[in-house]
């Protein structure tokens, strides 16, 4: 089966409050790429993937961002990671996320992300390492940030980039397992 990577924050962060990997207002989309890299590590997709409704949600999203969708008799549907009671299915209790350095790249950003001016930015309110470390929005905190999550510009930018030609590039492919999933529903 997969090969258990543990990223300590995410098991921290988890325990220590409604984190990204169990927060159950977000959802994170998956590329193709990292649904073919998870199955490639033993896991079937319908175990790990599923689709959410996103019908009216993307209105103030970036146009590129808007094409990961897949429409389906009038409904916006995204790939998404599937929850395992409250937690994503990717974590595991004190191994942490599973997947490693495969994970998603939306949750290899987070708290960081690249904006559509290629700026980057980060969350305040929501990430506890950023709140226990009581950073603000400095170009010093930015790179304290970057330490603690292991990342560097360079690569927030090419999962950004990764993200964009996914979703503009793979649209037949999402349309057909988006087909599938919903069939699993």
């Amino acid at each position: 089966m997969a090969e258990t990577i543990t990223r300590n924050y995410c098991m921290d962060c988890s325990k220590k409050q409604d984190s990204c990997c169990c927060a159950r207002e977000f959802y994170y989309p998956l590329t193709i790429d990292e649904i073919k890299k998870a199955v490639a590590k033993g896991f079937k997709m319908e175990d790990f993937a599923t689709v959410e409704d996103v019908s009216g949600a993307l209105n103030n999203e970036s146009e590129w961002y808007k094409k990961g969708a897949v429409d389906v008799n009038g409904k916006e549907y995204f790939i998404v990671t599937k929850q395992k009671g409250d937690y994503c299915c990717f974590l595991e209790n004190e191994k942490g996320c599973i997947l490693g350095n495969d994970r998603p790249a939306v949750c290899k950003m987070f708290p960081l992300w690249v904006d559509d001016d290629e700026n980057l930015t980060y969350e305040i309110d929501f990430c506890h390492i950023v709140k226990d470390s009581k950073l603000d929005k400095s170009k010093k905190d930015l790179k304290k940030l970057l330490k603690a999550v292991n990342e560097t510009e360079e690569n927030l930018r090419e999962y950004k980039k990764s993200l964009c030609e996914d979703f503009t590039k793979n649209k037949t492919l999402r349309k057909e397992l988006v087909f599938n999933l919903l069939k699993l529903k």
